[in-house]
């Protein structure tokens, strides 16, 4: 993969949000939470495509975060942290919500972000 110029470094990261939440959605279309949480490889993968949202938070300019505020920046930052640096602590049960309950709705105002540009 080319690396992006300065400028475009942030949309790049953008999209890579963007394409961790569709991996995501690939990877629990069909299953149930019950399912989700006997299936410890998509609990793994799930989790590392959480990270790399978070991670990508990082590299959103200010400006970008303010305008877009119904975005939740911090929270999917402080989430990279926990799942990066507690993950003897992460509960798959969480996980389950907060991809069920949250995820459409992030990628929906990620999409108008990055269609916005």
């Amino acid at each position: 993969m080319t690396k992006p110029q300065t400028g475009e470094r942030w949309t790049f990261h953008l999209a890579q949000m963007i394409l961790a939440i569709k991996k995501i959605e690939t990877y629990i279309q069909g299953l149930t939470r019950e399912a989700f949480l006997d299936d410890p490889r998509t609990i793994d993968a799930v989790i590392r495509n959480l990270e790399i949202i978070g991670e990508a938070t990082h590299h959103i300019p200010n400006k970008i975060r303010k305008v877009h505020n119904t975005i939740p920046w911090e929270s999917l930052r402080h989430m990279r942290n926990f799942l990066a640096h507690e993950y003897f602590d992460v509960d798959p049960q969480i996980v389950w919500e907060t991809v069920a309950k949250d995820l459409q709705r992030i990628k929906v105002s990620l999409k108008k972000l990055e269609d916005d540009l």
